[in-house]
């Protein structure tokens, strides 16, 4: 028995030795903390460096270099950190450097402690969102406010805000993922609805109403004709921004609709009114110009070449004089001035100007101010030019092609040409161009021969 007690006290001191002998077990050293609420749970290992440092190195400064080596070396790894529930088992695995007397080794936790979310159905999800309505009834906004944990996860879905109508749901999705680190969950579809109301009602202005307080004025010519809108509501809808859709291609009897402008609807919104989009507002053009379609519908065509080739033979005429310096009677004892052989090649006719206004074929300038070009007739004259000084034998000075006509050439329900208003027009073109060049330029620029009957 006495042999039997001396073994164990022998094998009992030799563990005694060993045991003394090896180094610190990290694990008594390090403590693992876990935090946030119960499936979204957090670990964290802290290490009581300085208690550990102290065990393995004391305060002898000469094995700061050992210790530097030693912490640089310790490596502490969790399998888990995060997205923890209550129960769950994480494994904390500590690694020392080679030849350190410190023990390392793996040690397996249990999570707890971790708090319980609170849950939060969709009607008491209401309860943390104050939402309030402002506008007109069909344009409103909505406003919300909220703690900043829900705004944070939030987005409105239906409608856009500056499209709300009273009776309309508002609705607003919460994502519940990122609420749950807050310590949250939503049992429900996470969608807080609310109905809008408050919204102030639209006065609904009709086609009648409009039509009553609009005046259409029509200039132009028909095909081609402009409207301006003036309007006498006497009060602020005068400044509402209206506009006639085809503006600039009206056609005497057809319809011109007028529509609201750009900010037209806006401008009506933030005067409490609002218009029906599916009306229109229409109007029978009336009052425009109207121009033969081609030059032979003009029924008093011959009467206007008449007058066209008497104002020509006005604006060149020959105008040799008889002169006596000495006496100032009349003796006819010389002449002088021009003469000219003028000689038509053909006639053109144009119903509608080009957009831009501009007509190369009438010289650039002519007009002192805006005119209207629709229903031009010009006809192509070569013309010949001589010219006489007293007591000297005429001379041929000049050959030139000439574009001479009439513009704005308006005409009557029994398409006659009032010959009495008719505008004159006209180009010379010098000897740079050719008859053929005149010929081609008029017709690309949309001018139609007209066969002239003798």
């Amino acid at each position: 028995m006495k042999k039997l007690i001396m073994l164990l006290l022998c094998i009992f001191g030799v563990f005694a030795l060993v045991a003394c002998s090896r180094g610190p077990d990290v694990f008594d050293y390090l403590e693992v903390e876990f935090s946030g609420f119960d499936t979204v749970g957090r670990a964290r290992v802290n290490l009581d460096d300085g208690a550990l440092e102290y065990t393995l190195f004391g305060e002898d400064e000469s094995l700061m270099r050992e210790m530097f080596i030693f912490f640089d070396g310790l490596r502490i790894d969790v399998s888990d950190e995060t997205g923890l529930s209550n129960g769950d088992s994480i494994t904390v695995s500590v690694t020392v450097p080679d030849g350190s007397d410190a023990r390392g080794g793996e040690r397996t936790f249990t999570v707890e402690g971790l708090e319980e979310p609170s849950e939060i159905d969709d009607d008491r999800l209401t309860e943390f969102f104050h939402v309030t309505f402002d506008g007109m009834n069909g344009f409103g906004y909505a406003e919300v406010a909220s703690d900043p944990v829900f705004s944070a996860n939030a987005e409105v879905l239906v409608p856009e805000s500056g499209e709300l109508a009273n009776g309309d749901a508002f609705i607003i999705q919460v994502n519940d993922i990122s609420l749950l680190y807050e310590g949250i969950i939503l049992t429900g579809t996470g969608r807080a609805s609310f109905v809008v109301s408050g919204l102030t009602e639209l006065n609904v202005l009709t086609v009648q109403d409009i039509q009553n307080n609009m005046t259409l004025v029509f200039t132009g010519t028909s095909g081609r004709g402009e409207a301006t809108i003036t309007t006498s509501f006497g009060s602020e809808l005068d400044r509402v921004d209206f506009e006639v859709q085809n503006n600039g291609a009206l056609t005497n009897g057809e319809e011109a609709i007028v529509v609201l402008g750009e900010n037209g609807m806006e401008q009506l919104r933030d005067m409490g009114y609002a218009f029906p989009d599916n009306e229109q507002i229409v109007f029978i053009t009336e009052g425009l110009h109207n121009v033969a379609r081609i030059g032979e519908e003009i029924a008093n065509l011959e009467d206007v070449m008449r007058v066209l080739m008497e104002e020509l033979s006005r604006q060149y005429a020959n105008d040799y004089e008889y002169e006596d310096r000495e006496n100032t009677a009349r003796v006819g004892a010389r002449v002088f001035g021009n003469r000219y052989e003028i000689e038509i090649e053909t006639v053109y006719y144009r119903d509608l100007a080009r957009d831009d206004g501009l007509d190369i074929m009438l010289g650039p300038g002519l007009f002192p101010e805006p005119i209207n070009l629709d229903g031009t007739l010009i006809a192509i004259f070569t013309v010949r030019e001589f010219h006489k000084w007293p007591s000297e034998v005429e001379e041929f000075e000049r050959e030139f092609i000439l574009a001479f006509g009439f513009v704005s050439m308006f005409i009557d329900d029994a398409n006659v040409v009032n010959v009495a208003a008719l505008t004159t027009a006209s180009r010379e073109f010098d000897v740079t161009y050719s008859l053929m060049s005149v010929r081609q330029m008029a017709e690309g620029l949309g001018y139609v021969e007209v066969m002239i009957v003798d």
